[in-house]
């Protein structure tokens, strides 16, 4: 499902907030939500996700 870039950029804002304090679990969430189309946030959302996964 495509979200809208407001959207996209919301959960990508709770994202950051988990991922800065190292809510991993809680982040991936979020970072699998905010992956959407195919563009800067979701490039970025993917880049991070991994980093979650592999911490």
């Amino acid at each position: 499902m495509k979200n809208s870039p407001n959207e996209s950029k919301r959960l990508l804002f709770y994202c950051f907030s988990y991922y800065r304090i190292k809510e991993f679990n809680k982040a991936v969430g979020y970072f699998q939500k905010a992956i959407g189309a195919d563009d800067t946030i979701s490039q970025n959302a993917y880049f991070h996700l991994a980093d979650c996964q592999l911490s």
